[in-house]
């Protein structure tokens, strides 16, 4: 018998399992689990925005001494759901084995939800929001800055606000960073020298604000990221135009922060290759 006649060996799967998320958002986040099904229409909830903190003599005559004001610091923080899916046309009746068929669409989902959540994330797709790309993000300084110190003007803007938080930034720049000496690794985490966290997102473009398409790659800075995120469901539906069956996986996620977040330019020029390509249903939006 010839060699080219001797059949492949069928194995039960491939040797791929779903990688950690080790340095990207999910890393970066509060993960939580099996989110109560009313988040499924969005979260919100009151927070501390700007301290309003100010300083005031302790000792002088009362005439020379300004007048103490108040104000209002408490802001409300809402954000709402997206779903994330994964589907295969069915095999006509009788063939495959659903169960199978089952299994390797939720690694499907497994595989690519994180890359897929993290480009939502970023650029607002499917109604995400909070998003990154925002444009009434705020934008801390002008002209653009070596990475080292745009990661750490971001950090004093945190700091400023009282908070601890994460910077974000796309995943191929964690090189940069690291030949800048100012980030290390923590775990399946890499943080700042300040001990923020930072997302190294797939997903993550680079691109600023919507409205500055300037061709350079920037920053963003957020307090402390919660990724709220359901069960998967499974379930079989139709292609209303071809009347075609298909299996369907999904799952819905939440992702919010408290508050503003910010943004830097820096001096590294885009990847244009790099920019993940919009959902049909987003583009030219």
């Amino acid at each position: 018998m010839a060699c080219t006649d001797i059949p492949r060996l069928l194995v039960e799967r491939d040797a791929a399992t779903p990688a950690e998320p080790r340095y990207g958002l999910f890393a970066a986040a509060t993960l939580v689990e099996d989110m109560d099904p009313r988040a499924g229409n969005g979260v919100t909830y009151p927070t501390v925005c700007s301290p309003g903190v100010y300083t005031y003599p302790s000792v002088g005559c009362d005439d020379e001494s300004p007048m103490k004001t108040s104000e209002r610091s408490l802001a409300v923080t809402s954000a709402d759901a997206f779903a994330v899916y994964a589907a295969e046309e069915c095999p006509p009746t009788g063939r495959g084995n659903p169960t199978r068929r089952a299994e390797a669409l939720r690694r499907r989902l497994v595989m690519g939800e994180r890359h897929v959540v993290e480009a939502a994330v970023y650029h607002g797709y499917a109604g995400a929001s909070p998003y990154l790309r925002h444009p009434d993000t705020h934008q801390v300084v002008s002209g653009e800055l070596p990475v080292a110190s745009a990661l750490g003007v971001l950090e004093h803007w945190l700091a400023s606000r009282g908070r601890s938080g994460t910077i974000h930034a796309p995943r191929w720049t964690a090189s940069v960073l690291d030949d800048s000496g100012v980030v290390h690794r923590d775990g399946s985490r890499i943080r700042t020298l300040l001990g923020n966290s930072v997302a190294f997102g797939s997903g993550y473009s680079g691109q600023g604000p919507e409205g500055n398409e300037d061709g350079q790659v920037w920053f963003y800075a957020t307090p402390q990221v919660t990724i709220r995120r359901s069960e998967i469901v499974e379930q079989q539906t139709f292609d209303t135009a071809t009347n075609i069956p298909f299996d369907l996986v999904e799952r819905v996620y939440v992702v919010d922060w408290p508050c503003a977040a910010a943004a830097v330019r820096t001096d590294l020029d885009l990847i244009e290759d790099l920019i993940p390509e919009p959902p049909e249903d987003e583009e030219g939006s």
